[in-house]
């Protein structure tokens, strides 16, 4: 059965579509078969998986009714994961069907979602930090989300933000459960890093993924070159944190 994973956090910086895209790959390599879905108006996962043409996308998705979903599923360049593609257009969705007077708005990409079945394992959204239509609508259209988070006091208000949103969404998607939080982006050379970490241990540590995903400059370069860790260095410390938080993830659904 398909399970639909929302990455998401209030506070923006935290890393959601780096985790997104490696995350994705280190899923295929256990030899799941992954979906991801770029609901960030920037569409900086879009731009790291496309092949440079033109594209059915997420706005179309939702939008047009003539348009079906496997229309706007793209190949990723990793083996077994595929994308629905961001537009900048894509913040304009929630405007253009209020206007049209589309009843169950808030529910159109969970509908659009049940069309493929159970081709994937994993659904994976990747969303931008504001509390809009489509954020919304990946919430409601999930079973699970993760909260990645930074060492840094905006990034762990961030999770008590997005915790408190959940308690309203809850209301309309009862089922939505936390896997985790991740912790992101860690520097265990620097006592701020120490600081946060040891507090969020302290206080939610039931919560915490074991797997901490490092600073390292593999990860910014990957970024830079439009891949994951792993295309880029397969001997990379980066690699061995996405495939053990592939295991949490895995071993936290069943």
């Amino acid at each position: 059965m398909t399970k639909t994973i929302c990455i998401a956090n209030i506070k923006g910086g935290v890393g959601k579509t780096t985790i997104v895209h490696n995350l994705s790959h280190a899923l295929s390599i256990k030899g799941k078969k992954i979906l991801m879905i770029d609901l960030d108006m920037q569409g900086n996962l879009s731009d790291r998986s496309s092949n440079g043409q033109q594209r059915n996308s997420v706005y179309q998705l939702l939008t047009d009714n003539d348009i079906n979903t496997e229309q706007c599923i793209h190949q990723s360049g990793i083996p077994n994961v595929d994308i629905i593609p961001s537009q900048i257009n894509i913040g304009e969705i929630g405007r253009v069907l209020e206007q049209r007077g589309t009843s169950k708005r808030l529910y159109i990409l969970k509908e659009r979602l049940g069309e493929i079945g159970k081709k994937y394992d994993y659904i994976i959204m990747d969303t931008h930090p504001v509390l809009d239509y489509l954020f919304v609508s990946a919430m409601i259209a999930s079973d699970y989300y993760i909260i990645p988070a930074v060492p840094s006091i905006d990034s762990v208000k961030g999770i008590n933000l997005t915790r408190r949103f959940v308690i309203d969404i809850k209301k309309t998607n009862p089922n939505i459960k936390e896997l985790g939080i991740l912790i992101n982006n860690i520097d265990n050379r620097t006592n701020t890093s120490k600081k946060i970490v040891a507090s969020l241990e302290q206080n939610i540590g039931d919560t915490l993924f074991k797997t901490r995903i490092p600073h390292n400059t593999h990860i910014n370069q990957a970024a830079l070159n439009y891949v994951t860790t792993f295309q880029l260095k397969k001997n990379s410390i980066c690699n061995t944190s996405f495939l053990e938080l592939s295991d949490e993830i895995i071993k936290r659904m069943i």
